[in-house]
């Protein structure tokens, strides 16, 4: 009654380049080594959310010598928050999307922990938690809140890619959002959040049609992007003004039916042929 679907995103590409299902019951971790032997990328990375982490799906990433990039939850025993207590003990910064990100690193076992500090979201965490304080007193307390600050905008990710900056790290594991979007896209745009299929066979049809689908859709994004219009128009909208395109017949000659102005102004910008 359940299935995973299990897909391989190209961040440099961005582009979905593989795709496959597997029953419910199948740990990820026992699927990551086929995906890779049958796709044959060598170079991957798993990159994974803070609800994965557990010491046997590490161990069993380290059996199929698979790289990964893990964060862990702020609570985890494994992070040291005590640099945090002043940046001369931090390893330095970097820029990223507009924004200074703080960073050290020290070894946990055979991996490294990578501790990130984003002091525009400490600032807007700090902020929230205060209002929490003044609208339910009762749970929230400036006790807790002193004894949480040094927790405020942190991120802290564990890897076994021991060779890798705490830059690159960080900017792997935000590449994730791409795929958080590729999966927002197939179940709201493409309308497949659901199957609705009765037997494996139609559900392999359902989704390699889905799959060609989602990839006509990024198809269309690099299109936009390439053109940059994605700031004026989203893959969905250009959908929309396409799909008011018409084919009429007239005495038995297909001709196209009048375009409004808005849609050809696409047309043209993206420079498409309408057949």
């Amino acid at each position: 009654p359940q299935v995973n679907l299990l897909f391989i995103y190209s961040a440099t590409m961005q582009y979905p380049m593989y795709y496959r299902i597997v029953p419910g019951n199948i740990r990820e971790v026992k699927a990551f080594k086929l995906i890779l032997e049958e796709s044959s990328i060598k170079d991957a990375i798993i990159i994974a959310d803070k609800g994965f982490y557990s010491q046997s799906n590490v161990a069993q990433l380290q059996e199929e010598q698979l790289r990964f990039i893990i964060p862990l939850r702020r609570t985890s025993n494994m992070v040291d928050y005590e640099p945090l207590k002043s940046k001369g003990n931090l390893g330095g910064y970097f820029k990223f999307n507009n924004r200074y990100i703080w960073y050290y690193s020290y070894p946990v076992g055979n991996f490294m922990l990578h501790c990130f500090l984003d002091e525009h979201l400490k600032n807007k965490e700090e902020h929230d938690y205060l209002n929490r304080i003044e609208k339910d007193p009762d749970t929230y307390t400036v006790e807790n809140f002193f004894k949480k600050h040094l927790h405020f905008g942190t991120m802290a990710i564990l890897t076994n890619i021991n060779e890798s900056s705490s830059e690159e790290i960080y900017t792997n594991y935000k590449s994730r959002n791409n795929i958080e979007v590729m999966i927002d896209a197939m179940k709201n745009i493409l309308n497949a959040d659901s199957t609705y299929m009765q037997d494996e066979k139609a559900l392999e049809g359902w989704m390699f049609i889905t799959f060609i689908a989602l990839q006509w859709y990024y198809s269309l994004y690099r299109l936009l992007s390439n053109k940059n219009l994605l700031s004026k128009f989203s893959p969905h909208d250009l959908l929309t003004y396409l799909s008011e395109i018409k084919k009429v017949k007239i005495n038995d000659t297909w001709y196209t039916a009048e375009i409004t102005s808005k849609t050809q102004k696409i047309i043209d910008l993206l420079d498409i042929h309408i057949t």
